[in-house]
This record gives C-alpha cells, structure tokens and sequence, in this order.
C-alpha cells in the first residue's frame, strides 16, 4: 500500500486544510492500521535494537507492525509530505535503585513533537499503547497533538474511559455476586467469563499487544487496580503465533483463559483446557507475569527463568 497518496487522497477527499487536524487524521489513520510488534516482548537486546531501527517504506507498506521508534520515524516522515513540521524526542525517566541507592535515567522511547504556527503538540501512539487501544476499541485518544498542558490535566487516560465504558457491567457483576453470594475467587471467574462473553475482538486490525493490555485494563478497572493477574505470554516461533494464559484459582480449581487467534485471522477470549495449557508449555518460549513468578518463587524458594527458548 502507498501510504502516502492513500492519505492524500483521503484527506483531499476530506477538503481538511488545517494543518493540526492534518496531522491528527494520519495519526488516527496510523492507529487504525498499525499493530504494536509483540516480538518486542520475545527480543534479545540484539534483536530489540533491530526492531527500534526498522524503516517503514510509507510509499510500500508491507507489513503492519510498528515499535515506538519505527512508528516516530514512520509518523515524521508523513508529516513531511504534508509540509508540517515536526522532531523525534527521547523520552526518559528518573529511576532509583535502591541497592545503589542512587537516580539513574532510563530511556523509555521516544515521541514525536508537532510544531505549527509557532505551537508545539505532542504525539505519542505507543505510550503504554493508550491510544493505539483507543482506537481500536472506540475511546477517545489522549496523545494525538495534544500540548502538555492537556496532557498533564488528563486524568489517567485509557483506564478512566474504559471504567466508563464498564460501568454497567461491573454493576452486574456486583449484583451477581451478592445475590449468589459469591466469595472472591468465584467472583474474580465471573469477571473473566463476562469478558469472555461481552468483549469483540474480531476486528482484524486489533494485535496481540493492543488485546491483551485491553484485557488487563478491564480487569484492573472492574477488580481495581491492585488486581494483578496470572498470566503466561507464549510465543510459537514456527507459526510466529503469540498466547496469552490467564490462571483463575476458583475453590482449589484452576481455570485457564487464553488469547489468541483461532481459526480465523481475529484474536478470541475463551476459556482452554489443562491440555492446551501443558502443550503450549511443552513447545513454546514463554514468559511469566511478574505476580505469577513471585508466587512461584515464594512457593519453591527458588528463582525461576521465566524465559524457555
């Protein structure tokens, strides 16, 4: 695809003339066609460094799958073509350590910085993939040309519109449980049975990144955000297939959830046997959530590789 005159064409078509709302268009546009690359997830530093390098060819759109430095670079270059001027930030932030006991910096990507009639306007598609989950899943963006100032009087992004967004829901869910008189763990089941049954994840364009951190998101906004899931991503080399496995411990029973692709080229949320599970462990890489690894650890005294290759 010929990303630039698709876009051309659109925006003529459109007659938008200003500026600003150019630049938002082929920022919506943009998240409308580009998967976040989960490969990221499964990189060697090596490999990482290959994929923040990799050149999108927006005359030949081959493939759609984007980092946050091959988007920037992808996002400026469009800007160019429509005489709008822009620059690629590095984005860092101060961390502790507390064994040095010490501030170090650590880059966290990059943005992309809109300047028009003298005005600066951040753009940032991959921060903690928000908008790229805005957009696909119909909520409002918070980082499409936007000045800090109204990023900095937003109040907390994706997780307020999705807590909106699920209010009914939860409701119900609520109700449920105290009519039943569920305990806990049978509620936390129904949480996941209910997004099994009301989230639609067929449209194509929707990636493996951009679905499981939607999933996250709607359990932190209906369990609350000190809910920490366990979870196991795998990835099957072979195929270039990525899972994700979510565990529910109901009553000393544990019930397994994945996402993933099925048949068809659209992702599914739906409930998977043991089996599944002890194969997808058998024959792909994985990796363990945080919250999972520390129960195993504390359970077994030992450190466990949450990587197999």
């Amino acid at each position: 695809m010929n990303l630039i005159e698709t876009l051309k064409k659109e925006i003529n078509d459109k007659k938008i003339t200003d500026k600003l709302e150019i630049a938002r268009y082929i920022y919506k546009k943009v998240g409308n066609l580009f998967k976040y690359d989960p490969k990221w997830y499964f990189s060697t530093p090596e490999e990482k460094e290959e994929l923040k390098s990799k050149k999108i060819d927006i005359s030949n759109v081959t493939d759609n799958y984007i980092t946050n430095c091959s988007w920037a670079n992808m996002y400026s270059d469009l800007l160019t073509n429509f005489d709008i001027t822009s620059k690629i930030n590095s984005v860092d932030i101060n961390l502790y350590n507390s064994v040095t006991k010490k501030y170090h910096t650590k880059n966290m990507g990059v943005n992309v910085e809109v300047l028009i009639d003298g005005n600066s306007y951040t753009a940032d598609l991959t921060k903690n993939l928000n908008d790229l989950i805005s957009l696909k899943f119909g909520l409002p963006t918070n980082y499409n040309c936007r000045t800090n100032d109204e990023i900095k009087n937003e109040p907390n992004g994706n997780l307020m519109n999705i807590k909106n967004k699920t209010k009914n829901l939860k409701d119900k869910l609520e109700t449920m449980k105290k009519e039943e008189k569920l305990n806990d763990q049978e509620y936390i089941y129904q949480v996941y049975k209910a997004i099994e049954s009301n989230v639609n994840f067929s449209k194509p364009n929707i990636g493996f990144s951009e679905g499981k951190t939607y999933i996250d998101l709607l359990l932190s906004s209906i369990l609350g955000k000190n809910y920490t899931s366990n979870n196991i991503c795998f990835y099957d080399k072979y195929y270039d297939k990525y899972i994700s496995v979510y565990i529910v411990p109901v009553n000393g029973v544990n019930i397994f959830f994945s996402y993933e692709k099925g048949s068809s080229v659209v992702y599914k949320f739906k409930t998977i046997p043991k089996e599944t599970l002890d194969f997808y462990f058998k024959n792909y890489e994985y990796i363990l959530s945080d919250n999972l690894k520390t129960m195993i650890n504390k359970n077994s005294n030992q450190t466990v590789n949450s990587r197999r290759m």
